[in-house]
């Protein structure tokens, strides 16, 4: 197996870290569109993660 560099990793890991922010903040907004007001907490869950990512990747550094 191939070893990765530091920097392909934390690519890698930024790149599923952000699809998967989006797609719980895309549920939020189709349940939101549906009439649904529970599709606020979805929206606020995908917020909080990519606060405390951006706090986690600050600290990386």
């Amino acid at each position: 197996m191939e070893e990765q560099r530091p920097e392909l990793a934390l690519a890698r890991r930024q790149r599923w870290s952000g699809m998967w922010n989006g797609i719980v903040i895309g549920m939020g907004v189709g349940w939101i569109i549906l009439g649904n007001a529970l599709g606020f907490l979805p929206i606020g869950m995908g917020i909080a993660l990519e606060i405390i990512q951006r706090r986690v990747m600050a600290g990386d550094r």
